[in-house]
């Protein structure tokens, strides 16, 4: 990987760095002999016997690059030959592109990505999305000694949803994030699922966190993988539950029937749909969900991410390519019963991702 496996050259052309004897070659050392140029035909004749220097010949012979740094360049029409790339033997990876490409795309219509809204109104932008410190907050970032756990949560829940796993964690310093939407986070508009990552990266900075372990699930998991190019060295493991963004397929009916629900009774029937066995939907389970989804703000708010994230009950983003530039470790969980983004889309993983079923 990352080696030279061979050449394309033009007729008559040498091997980069190799001596030649062919006359053509050999012509130079005779010019002392030939008859002087006339000052109209200098520049025309340097031009057209001085060689390309190393850098230019590896410019154009030896650019390594991703699959996705390519697409991100062939879109915001980014030279990839003037970027310096941090991959292995100089490979430009995405996130070595200006803003990680993604945050270009971003820029562009900015203020309706970081726009918080309220009685379907854009009032504000930059609003500030809620974060809870299950265990170990550090006192100053200075005195975290040990990266912290972040937790993304899935479509229709909030931060409240990583609690069982917390009370497992006590050890480590853990915190969850309400995405846009959810929870006690405000409303927001929010185009893709990068614009979410913004949000995130955003409240991750105010809060001084320097370097974390990244955790995902579902639509937090998507959030997570583009996150992870935002972050940078920042970033020391990822780890993705049944991640979104990976296969355009999903249960559509699953998403429409969370932000229809208009009572728990409706509600019962498509949180079935979260366990493999349908009888361990208790009703304590299904009233935790419900408050999460009595508001009709917020209800109005889910369904309008979910037409932008979704449309037409489809993952618009993919987002796996992502996956192989990634130089830290990341493991890959999924149910292979899972009956809202199916299971089969963890084939075809890059073989440095650790993949554990369910």
């Amino acid at each position: 990987v990352g080696q030279i496996v061979g050449w394309i050259l033009q007729s008559g052309e040498a091997l980069p760095g190799a001596q030649t004897s062919s006359p053509a070659a050999e012509e130079p050392a005779d010019v002392s002999k030939a008859p002087a140029a006339t000052a109209s035909e200098a520049p025309h004749t340097a031009a057209a016997t001085t060689p390309p220097t190393p850098a230019a010949t590896a410019a154009t012979r030896q650019l390594r690059a991703t699959p996705l740094a390519r697409s991100l360049a062939r879109e915001h029409g980014i030279d990839l030959h003037s970027i310096q790339g941090s991959g292995p033997n100089g490979r430009v990876l995405g996130s070595d592109l200006p803003a990680s490409a993604s945050a270009l795309a971003a820029s562009a219509h900015q203020p309706a990505k970081n726009a918080a809204v309220a009685g379907g109104r854009v009032v504000g932008a930059g609003a500030s999305l809620h974060l809870h410190w299950f265990s170990g907050k550090p006192a100053t970032a200075e005195a975290e000694t040990t990266a912290p756990v972040i937790l993304l949560h899935g479509f229709g829940t909030s931060l409240g949803s990583w609690r069982p796993l917390s009370l497992e964690l006590k050890d480590f310093p853990l915190a969850g994030i309400d995405l846009p939407n959810h929870g006690k986070s405000p409303r927001m508009a929010t185009p893709d699922l990068a614009s979410v990552a913004e949000a995130v990266l955003r409240r991750l900075d105010e809060e001084g966190i320097t370097s974390l372990h990244l955790v995902g699930h579902s639509m937090g998991g998507g959030t997570a993988l583009a996150l992870a190019g935002l972050l940078g060295a920042r970033l020391k493991s990822l780890t993705l539950i049944a991640p979104a963004a990976m296969g355009p397929e999903i249960n559509g009916a699953f998403v429409q029937g969370l932000v229809r629900a208009s009572r728990e009774e409706s509600l019962r029937p498509w949180l079935a749909q979260l366990f493999g066995d349908a009888s361990r939907l208790s009703g304590s389970f299904v009233a935790t969900a419900w408050k999460e989804l009595e508001s009709a703000d917020r209800r109005a708010g889910l369904a309008e991410m979910a037409d932008r994230l979704l449309p037409d009950g489809t993952q618009a983003e993919l987002l796996r390519a992502g996956l192989d530039e990634l130089m830290v470790p990341v493991k890959v969980i999924w149910g292979t019963l899972d009956r809202v983004v199916p299971y089969r889309q963890s084939a075809g993983l890059p073989a440095a991702v650790a993949l554990h079923t369910l």
